[in-house]
């Protein structure tokens, strides 16, 4: 009997069952925030202010860190620099060609 069970199935019931589209595929509810994020990097002005964001963030940081003493910001920010120049070649040449 185990063998019947296990020969019921015949090879286009698996084909059909493989076609279908999964339930699991749908989107669930996107927060705020993930949607704002989403709608601004699709134009080249979001990703700017984006990016502008970020960079004065940095930098206020920096500020904060240094506490007003200008040698110790500027070699924070150089060490940022090159850092940011570091990740930026690395991912040009990880990067798969499309």
């Amino acid at each position: 009997m185990a063998t019947a069970r296990k020969n019921s199935r015949s090879g286009s019931t698996r084909s059909r069952s493989k076609s279908r589209p999964s339930r699991r595929s749908a989107k669930g509810k996107v927060s705020l925030a993930a949607a704002i994020y989403e709608l601004m990097t699709m134009t080249f002005f979001g990703r700017v202010l984006i990016v502008s964001l970020i960079g004065l963030g940095l930098i206020g940081i920096n500020l904060l860190i240094s506490k007003n003493r200008f040698d110790v910001f500027y070699v924070l920010c150089g060490i940022e620099l090159i850092a940011a120049i570091v990740i930026a070649w690395l991912r040009l040449l990880i990067k798969p060609e499309a």
